[in-house]
C-alpha cells in the first residue's frame, strides 16, 4: 500500500519525530545481544533487508560488527531515510511502505524488522511474514521484534512528543502460528525488559527465525 490510508497519521508522526527518535534510540544497547546472535547466522557478504529502518540505528550496529554485509533499508518516513543515509553512508536506503515489499525482485539472506510490527495489524503482519519468505533464499533468516499483549488493547497512543500513533499489541502464540504458516521456524527467542520515558516498564519479544 501507499498513499493515503488509515495509517497515514501514524506515518506523518514518524516523519515528524525522526530527529527525536534518532537522539533517543541511536545508541540504545539493550538489543545488542539479539543483534549479535543474528549476525552469527549470516554468511560472509550476506545481503540484508531492513524493514522500518528508522534512522539506521540497527544497520549501524550491524555494519560496525560486520562491515562485509550488504544492507538495504526501507522506511515510510522520508526524514528517517535522510537520517539513516547520514548515519550509514555505506548502506542503501529508500523510502517505501513495508506492506509492499512483495513487489521487490531481489533475494536476501536475511531480513530485519525491528519494531515494525507494532504498527501493523495482525493481518498485515501475516502478509509481511509471507512476503519475507518469498524474498529470502533457503535457510534465510528473519529477525522480528514486537510488544506482547492483548490485540484488543491496540489503539491510538500519545508519545512523549505529543503525537498520536496507532499501536498494535500482538499475541505471541498468534505470531508463532503466523510464522509457521509462512515457512518460518523460531530459532531463538529473547525477552528484553524496556523502561519507558514515563517510568513504566514492558517486555519486548524478539524472534530470530530460520526458513
Amino acid at each position: 500500500m501507499s498513499g493515503q490510508d488509515d495509517k497515514q497519521p501514524t506515518f506523518d508522526a514518524w516523519n515528524k519525530v525522526a530527529a527525536l527518535y534518532e537522539s533517543r534510540f541511536m545508541d540504545l544497547d539493550i538489543y545488542n545481544d539479539s543483534y549479535d546472535f543474528f549476525l552469527g547466522l549470516l554468511n560472509q557478504n550476506a545481503t540484508v533487508l531492513e524493514l522500518a529502518c528508522g534512522p539506521g540505528n540497527v544497520t549501524r550496529y550491524l555494519l560496525q560488527h560486520r562491515p562485509d554485509l550488504e544492507i538495504t533499508g526501507i522506511d515510510i518516513a522520508p526524514n528517517m531515510i535522510e537520517r539513516a543515509r547520514h548515519n550509514n553512508p555505506k548502506a542503501a536506503f529508500e523510502t517505501g511502505d513495508i506492506r509492499a515489499i512483495k513487489n521487490r525482485t531481489d533475494c536476501y539472506q536475511a531480513i530485519v524488522c525491528g519494531f515494525g510490527l507494532p504498527y501493523l495489524s495482525p493481518e498485515e503482519t501475516a502478509a509481511l511474514f509471507a512476503d519475507c519468505s518469498g524474498l529470502t533464499a533457503k535457510e534465510g533468516v528473519l529477525y522480528i521484534s514486537f510488544v506482547p499483549g492483548d490485540p484488543a488493547l491496540s489503539g491510538l497512543q500519545t508519545g512523549s512528543s505529543g503525537d498520536q500513533m496507532y499501536f498494535y499489541y500482538h499475541d505471541p502464540l498468534m505470531i508463532e502460528q503466523q510464522l509457521l504458516d509462512t515457512g518460518w521456524q523460531v530459532h531463538h527467542q529473547l525477552n528484553v525488559p524496556y523502561t519507558h520515558t514515563d517510568g513504566n516498564a514492558s517486555t519486548h519479544i524478539i524472534y530470530i527465525c530460520i526458513k
